[in-house]
């Protein structure tokens, strides 16, 4: 598994109720995120499923973490997860 940190960190909202607010840093952080950390009010949509799939093509080391990075902002955006970096947050 290949793994570096993002240009940019992403800040969104998740946990079960998604009121823990994280600072993913990198695909690991990412795919916890998307697999175990995503809140229930969110329903997994389309731009949920192309990143799980991205990120899990970046941990193998087959697509660039950018790529990913984008795919991971779709999602959260999709599931109106973002934040701005001023609130307190959970690190990655």
């Amino acid at each position: 598994m290949v793994t570096k940190n993002w240009s940019e960190p992403v800040y969104v909202y998740a946990g079960r109720h998604g009121a823990s607010h994280y600072c993913v840093q990198d695909p690991v952080k990412a795919a916890e995120i998307l697999l175990k950390e995503w809140p229930e009010r969110a329903a997994p949509g389309p731009a949920h499923l192309k990143a799980r799939k991205k990120i899990l093509s970046c941990l193998q080391g087959k697509c660039d973490q950018e790529a990913a990075r984008k795919a991971f902002v779709a999602a959260a955006k999709e599931g109106k997860l973002l934040s701005d970096r001023t609130a307190h947050f959970r690190g990655g």
